[in-house]
This record gives C-alpha cells, structure tokens and sequence, in this order.
C-alpha cells in the first residue's frame, strides 16, 4: 500500500501486462519511491497531481461485478387438500362427522358454507368436526383450509329439517 505521506509524480498501468507502477517522493525525505503491485490501482489515481495528464493510450483493467445471489422467496404451496368422503352426507347442528381425504395438511379451518366448524382432531387424512349451527341454507359446502394453503374441493351436507341448536 502507498504511504499516506507519498507525493506521486508517476504512474503507470498496463493492467494486459499485470504492471501497475508508482514513482514518487515520500514527502517528509522527500526520497525517490517506487511502489508496485495491483493493490495500487486504486490509490495511485488519488495521488496524482490534479493537471497530470494520462496519455490517451492509457487503459484500465476492466471491473467485474460482484456475482450476487438474489434472496430464496419460497411461495406458499399450494393446497393439495382434497376432501374424499364425509362420514355422514347430512346431519343437524353439534352432531360429530369425520371428514376424510388426502393431503388436509396442519390444522387450519373447516367450513360449512360460510361458517367455521369446531375442529376435534385433525391429521393429514381425517378431520373430526362438529357441525355448526345453520346457516341460511339447508345444504351447504363443506371446504378444508389446512394452515398456510388454500381450500380444498368442497362436497356437499344437508342440515336435516329437525336440526337443533346446542
């Protein structure tokens, strides 16, 4: 590295020929300096005089760019949750049902139509529900939502016309 106390008088860079060259003073002594190496390309251009002139000639090693590597976003995946058999097609409010299927995921949401179930158990393959109170309809869809996905298919269930409320 180039002293900070170095005046520069010359400098000369043939970077195709791996030649990168200071001729100096050091400024307290005021003795001739040379300084090589690649690590003066950056320096020795602050040490030139402000009027030094570089010959047209002059080249300058060509600058890569640092190779970066975006940042991994891994999008949510998409649900694969498919709901295969109701244990019963039709029911009233707060009876039991076991919904089976494949990939239901982590415990996430059950709907029957636009109202949550409360969920009992839940695995990838069998969800145990309740059966919330009516909605306005007598049949309705039944949708499983794992966490983080999407929902599955739906298949139907008809509140019996005697459903009660718990």
């Amino acid at each position: 590295m180039v002293p900070s106390d170095f005046v520069g008088g010359f400098a000369r860079f043939r970077p195709n020929q791996g030649i990168y060259e200071v001729r100096g003073q050091d400024s307290s002594s005021m003795k001739p300096r040379r300084y090589w190496g690649a690590a003066l390309l950056a320096s020795a251009t602050l040490l030139l005089p402000a009027a030094a002139a570089v010959p047209a000639s002059a080249t300058t090693p060509p600058v890569t760019p640092p190779v970066t590597t975006p940042p991994v976003t891994t999008p949510p995946v998409p649900s694969s949750a498919t709901i295969t058999r109701l244990s019963n097609s039709s029911g009233q409010s707060g009876d039991r049902i076991t919904i089976s299927g494949t990939g239901l995921g982590q415990a996430g949401v059950v709907k029957f139509g636009t109202v949550t179930a409360s969920v009992s158990s839940w695995s990838t393959t069998r969800i145990s529900v309740r059966v919330p109170r009516q909605g306005s309809s007598s049949r309705v869809s039944v949708t499983v939502t794992p966490a983080n996905g999407t929902a599955s298919n739906a298949l139907s269930f008809r509140y019996n016309s005697d459903s009660h409320d718990d």
